[in-house]
């Protein structure tokens, strides 16, 4: 109808991209009872497609949301294969997701009637990557005793590493890639950076990422920035000025020290400046993700990180009014609060805008 159209909307949508954009990520589901499953277990950042076939439409709402999304479809072949297409779909638009790892093939709603909120939660967290995924999947849809279709299976996991791991993960992909077809792609998609990089240091650990939260990950996205551009780096300087992780603030000193010189940099330089081991794996792993953010995304997690940093502050202030008896200093730290809220709602409102 004119004010309903399936393939255009998601369900719970505009209730959950806040609660999304505060938890770092939202939870796709097939269903409106799945989400409401989710919903008893306390996490609202729950949507569906109510159903297992996904729309551009769809997608590029996901895609505003910009966080990761953990796709929580039944363990069934339909489930599967649902999951498989918007894996697909969201490789292709470059949205980070990852696949619950459901082994017990119940949707949130039944893991909440029969286990209770904190299995819901749990299960929730369990995920694996999209490379994993496919090789559980993929190979019922080949037969690898074809020389074709284990040829065609083996590009199409070499299609999802190169497009979805991280170059820290690839070398096990790769591996495990060989061993199971034949076909080595690991010495095919070795990038020319990688390469200096690994000539440079052919023993160095590669710097693994905690696991990101919203503020992390726009960190990130920042660090990444002003590697590539001092425009950026200076708008960080003014207008943030430190980061939150304490590998990000040193290597980010080591890229102020350059520019101050320079106004470009290049990144064989910038390892010669670096005497810390970890600063240096993390160095690496900026420069093999390949990544440039582009003037857009490093404006969202500038605001993202402000954003975040107010939601601190609250926090802060709800523990000390928790632990305080004096009335009056209750007050006056209430009153500090509702300020910090209206800036953080007009931060979410110029987001969303």
């Amino acid at each position: 109808t004119p004010l309903y159209e399936k393939g255009k909307l998601i369900f719970n949508y505009h209730r959950a991209k806040d609660a999304a954009r505060k938890s770092g990520r939202a939870i796709l589901c097939e269903g409106a009872m799945d989400v409401l499953g989710l919903e008893k277990a306390d996490l609202h950042e729950g949507i569906a497609c109510l159903g297992t076939a996904f729309t551009g439409d769809q997608l590029q709402l996901i895609e505003r949301l910009k966080v990761p999304v953990h796709v929580w479809y039944d363990n069934d072949r339909a489930g599967k294969k649902a999951a498989y297409t918007f894996g697909k779909a969201a490789m292709g638009r470059g949205i980070p997701f990852s696949i619950v790892s459901n082994d017990g093939a119940k949707d949130p709603d039944e893991v909440f009637g029969q286990f209770g909120a904190q299995e819901v939660r749990r299960i929730a967290d369990h995920t694996i990557s999209f490379v994993e995924f496919l090789f559980q999947y993929l190979p019922d849809q080949y037969n690898l005793d074809n020389y074709e279709d284990k040829k065609a299976f083996a590009q199409e996991m070499n299609h999802a590493i190169v497009n979805t791991a991280d170059e820290f993960e690839r070398a096990g992909y790769f591996s495990r890639l060989k061993d199971l077809t034949g076909f080595d792609f690991s010495s095919v998609n070795a990038s020319p950076v990688q390469e200096r990089i690994n000539k440079r240091e052919p023993r160095r650990p590669a710097y693994i990422p905690k696991v990101q939260d919203g503020r992390q990950k726009a960190e990130w996205i920042i660090l990444s920035s002003i590697l590539y551009s001092k425009q950026f780096s200076l708008r960080f300087k003014e207008e943030i000025g430190f980061f939150k992780d304490e590998l990000y603030r040193q290597l980010s000193l080591y890229i102020y020290d350059l520019y101050r010189l320079k106004d470009s940099i290049d990144a064989d330089e910038l390892f010669a400046h670096i005497e810390e081991e970890d600063v240096r794996n993390l160095l690496a792993s900026l420069v093999s993700s390949n990544e440039e953010p582009g003037e857009e995304l490093f404006e969202d997690s500038l605001w993202k990180i402000k954003e975040c940093t107010i939601s601190e502050q609250i926090d802060k202030i709800n523990e000390q009014i928790r632990i305080l008896r004096d009335p009056v200093q209750k007050v006056t730290l209430a009153k500090t609060k509702s300020v910090l809220i209206e800036e953080r709602n007009k931060i979410r409102n110029r987001k969303e805008g």
